[in-house]
């Protein structure tokens, strides 16, 4: 503790004794509010002096008001010889300018620093010496030059600390990665390495920001947790979607005979819908002629051999007027390998009401890309939309992309403000509704503008905690705007009708 002069000894024998009187003065004087300079000289090792110009200062990195340390720096001057030796001058400055101009072009950020030990000999501090214009780059807070770590940051990374000391004493390089909270969390990549001899305790470290490649990293792991965690649900997803839609839905197996050509199909799986067709009849495992009289007649059984023949789809229209059973169906089909993927839509109602009427069916090789519907799934952890498997309104911005991920309440605003309080009602419905329950709802929706177009919402519970708790609940949503027009112009015609009789 320098301020109390009656303990100082401060290596006395190492300083010239005419310098020592006066350097203890000068210690005393040293304030809290900046350096201060002095010149001694200071005994080699073959018993000759040597001149030294110290610059000294107060060292509080704790603010401890009742231990003060001294943090001194000091540096040789070059005697009457060093500087007559004019060759040896020349190299010198060519050397020192070399190494600037190197220091100074660094990419990478450049340090070179004291490592300060307690007197348990643990690295507890390190002074920042000199910095390249790079170091301020990649570390974003300015320059570190004459301050120490813990005057920068009061808790450092110790374990940076005790790896710096490390290598300050043993002369052993590390490269290692690691993140820092005092410097907004940013990763960095470090290369620490030893200048001097053996007693020097002084260490250049070479470093560089690798935040945004971590962070990529991370992206690219979460994207992977994503993936297998869609996979595994995929198939629990897809058997609520079957259960869920409206549509019967299908996948059979081909079979061919001897010439390679198609001759008949077992059903692989099937959804409720069309278990309800067969009325409850167990189809599964058995084959399509011998389960399937009508759709023989109605030259269903050659579309779908057409298409596992050709790779053609298939979407067509077919009326059925047998038993005075008289409905208008729609049959899409399409190969998937051995696989043939059909769903059948009774579409009677829309055929009465609007003729002209038109849906996209188109099947992909998964078969939660088939439906026609949008299919959310709503978590209620989180209140967000987890999955969406396209885009329900490109021009009014409700993309997949865009939708996934987002709060339940920045969807919100799109809901007509007098379909809010049905849609809530639908919402506690769905929390009520047992596994097996279909909550079905019509909803206007903010497409674009101020116009507002009719959506028809089934939901089902997806995932539950418990008995009280619902996780999760699966929305198939279809835009029935068109067929809610056809209606409106349906009854104005017929009042229209009346009126003129």
């Amino acid at each position: 503790h320098y301020l109390k002069k009656n303990i100082i000894c401060f290596y006395k024998e190492f300083i010239h004794p005419e310098d020592y009187p006066g350097y203890m003065e000068h210690l005393g004087k040293i304030g809290t509010n900046g350096e201060a300079n002095y010149t001694l000289r200071l005994k080699g090792k073959d018993e000759t002096w040597e001149t030294f110009i110290f610059t000294d200062r107060v060292y509080n990195p704790n603010n401890n008001s009742e231990k003060k340390k001294l943090l001194s720096l000091g540096k040789r001057i070059e005697d009457k010889e060093d500087q007559a030796n004019e060759s040896f001058k020349i190299k010198y400055e060519t050397l020192v300018t070399e190494y600037n101009y190197l220091f100074e072009s660094l990419d990478e950020a450049f340090a070179i620093t004291e490592i300060i030990f307690d007197e348990n000999g643990k690295a507890n501090d390190c002074l920042f010496l000199k910095t390249n214009p790079a170091f301020e780059k990649h570390v974003n807070l300015g320059s570190f030059a004459g301050k120490t770590i813990r005057e920068i940051f009061p808790t450092p990374k110790e374990n940076w600390l005790d790896t710096f000391g490390k290598v300050a004493v043993s002369g052993e390089p590390i490269r290692f990665q690691d993140s820092s909270e005092n410097i907004n969390n940013s990763w960095f990549d470090l290369y620490a390495f030893k200048i001097g001899d053996e007693k020097s305790r002084r260490i250049a470290v070479l470093f560089r920001n690798i935040t945004s490649r971590k962070q990529e990293e991370q992206r690219l792991r979460n994207q992977l947790d994503l993936h297998h965690k869609t996979l595994k649900e995929s198939k629990e997803l897809l058997q609520n979607v079957f259960d869920t839609t409206n549509l019967a839905i299908a996948v059979l197996k081909t079979l061919y005979d001897d010439e390679g050509k198609p001759k008949d199909f077992v059903f692989l799986r099937t959804n409720k819908v069309l278990q309800e067709m067969y009325l409850q009849e167990e189809i599964i495992g058995r084959t399509y002629l011998e389960t399937t009289k009508y759709g023989v007649e109605m030259g269903m059984y050659d579309a779908f051999k057409k298409v596992m023949s050709t790779g053609e789809p298939l979407d067509e229209e077919l009326f059925f007027d047998r038993d005075g059973y008289n409905h208008w169906f729609r049959l899409t089909a399409r190969a998937q390998n051995d696989l043939l993927i059909a769903t059948i839509e009774d579409i009677s109602q829309r055929k009465a009401e609007a003729k002209e009427l038109e849906e996209t069916m188109r099947f992909k090789q998964e078969l939660v890309r088939a439906t026609p519907e949008v299919i959310m799934i709503i978590n209620l952890n989180s209140f967000t939309i987890r999955y969406m498997n396209k885009d329900l309104s490109p021009q009014a911005g409700l993309t997949k992309e865009k939708v996934v991920g987002k709060g339940l309440q920045e969807v919100f605003p799109y809901i007509h403000p007098r379909d809010r309080e049905k849609m809530m009602q639908f919402h506690r419905n769905l929390l009520k509704a047992s596994a097996e329950n279909i909550i079905e709802e019509e909803i206007r929706l903010k497409l674009k503008g101020s116009s507002w177009e009719w959506f028809n919402l089934r939901g089902k519970v997806f995932k539950r905690k418990d008995a009280s708790w619902v996780d999760e609940y699966v929305l198939l949503v279809r835009n029935i705007h068109d067929q809610k027009n056809t209606q409106k112009a349906l009854l104005k015609a017929e009042k229209l009708s009346i009126q003129g009789e």
